[in-house]
């Protein structure tokens, strides 16, 4: 014996003109089945297609001129009808306005720029590869620098992430862009940042002997603390 949602679907099909043989192909019920239901009287519930009236109907010609003077408050539009006689639910007229009222929109925000040459970006990633030899997937380190007027990018691999590492990556990204940026931004990363103190970074003592091969200075800035910087020197682009 079929369930309701089996006989309710053959019914829907039968109502959409489907043949007896069309439902058997797409259903698998018998032919004998299917002709069961459509020889059997039955007629569709009353109501059907019949739009229920709302309490909101008599307002909606008034709530359409107030949104067209750009009113969208449902608590303003609620007082204006109820004044009128209006006796239903809130959520009723916030269903009604929903789809009339216009989308958020963001705040603009300007985009931060920088003259050539003021500002480079700096960070180490973590890359994965497959190695032919192995035939495994591994992990390696790189250093990224961005130079943020252009976007121009110097990305180089090693095999530690370590201060020395830093050094050698900064000194050949600035002679790989031919010059040196009066700034360079970078995170809280440990082999610049030691420690803070009174919200500004702390130089760790390694990243601040490198000031001591001073040729052509720059500025090291840690994201998100002003003030916190260091003059560290490059070689001149070769």
């Amino acid at each position: 014996m079929l369930g309701t949602r089996s006989i309710l679907m053959i019914k829907s099909k039968l109502n959409n003109g489907n043949t007896v043989e069309e439902i058997h192909r797409q259903t698998g019920f018998s032919r004998t089945t299917v002709r069961k239901y459509r020889e059997q009287n039955y007629r569709p519930h009353a109501s059907k297609g019949i739009k229920k009236a709302s309490k909101l109907d008599p307002y909606k010609e008034q709530l359409q001129s107030l949104m067209d003077g750009g009113i969208f408050n449902c608590a303003v539009l609620y007082d204006a009808i109820c004044e009128k006689g209006y006796d239903g639910k809130r959520s009723i007229l916030r269903d009604y306005v929903h789809p009339f009222r216009p989308p958020a929109q963001s705040t603009a925000v300007r985009r931060y720029e920088t003259k050539p040459g003021e500002q480079a970006q700096m960070d180490w990633g973590i890359s994965s590869f497959y190695n032919v030899l192995t035939g495994e997937i591994q992990k390696t380190a790189f250093f990224a620098m961005i130079l943020s007027h252009s976007r121009a990018k110097y990305i180089e691999f090693t095999s530690r992430a370590d201060q020395k590492s830093l050094e050698r990556c900064i000194l050949n990204a600035c002679e790989y862009f031919g010059g040196v940026p009066e700034t360079i931004l970078t995170d809280n990363m440990k082999t610049v940042v030691d420690h803070r103190e009174n919200g500004r970074a702390v130089f760790n003592k390694e990243f601040d002997s490198l000031t001591t091969v001073t040729c052509c200075p720059l500025i090291v800035t840690v994201c998100g603390l002003p003030g916190c910087s260091k003059a560290i020197p490059s070689r001149p682009a070769s």
